[in-house]
């Protein structure tokens, strides 16, 4: 098989940063994009997901993470990334990056608003796995 058609099949490994406050979730929206998506963006070469989905926030958003979390991974058929999904706990009052970022907000995940189908779909996987842990 010829290294251009594996190369297609290939997905980008994307640290994707679930930070949550007060059952909102922060969500950011790229320059020239209509569509908000979750922080996050490439995983350096010999970097944990952890540390890149740590080191996104920071660089995106001007906050600094205290704790960070691996989820899960998540991939679908019409994205060209496959999700390291971390629960990022981080304190600070975020803040734009202008080179990269437009907008950002905190959202509900129910109220009308332009997300990635993976958005929506890891906000409710995340939220199965917290509603199926068992209480003590």
């Amino acid at each position: 098989m010829p290294s251009s058609v594996i190369m297609a099949n290939r997905k980008r490994q994307r640290a994707t940063a679930l930070v949550v406050r007060e059952g909102k979730y922060l969500v950011v929206r790229d320059r020239g994009r209509q569509r908000y998506s979750l922080p996050g963006g490439g995983i350096n070469r010999g970097e944990a997901a952890l540390t890149a989905a740590c080191r996104e926030v920071g660089e995106e958003l001007g906050i600094r993470a205290y704790k960070a979390e691996r989820l899960f991974d998540y991939e679908s058929p019409d994205s060209v990334n496959r999700h390291k999904v971390v629960l990022v706990l981080a304190g600070g009052k975020p803040r734009l990056n202008d080179r990269e970022l437009d907008s950002f907000r905190w959202w509900d995940g129910r109220e009308p608003l332009q997300v990635y189908p993976s958005v929506r779909r890891i906000i409710e996987m995340y939220e199965q796995s917290v509603h199926a842990k068992p209480t003590r």
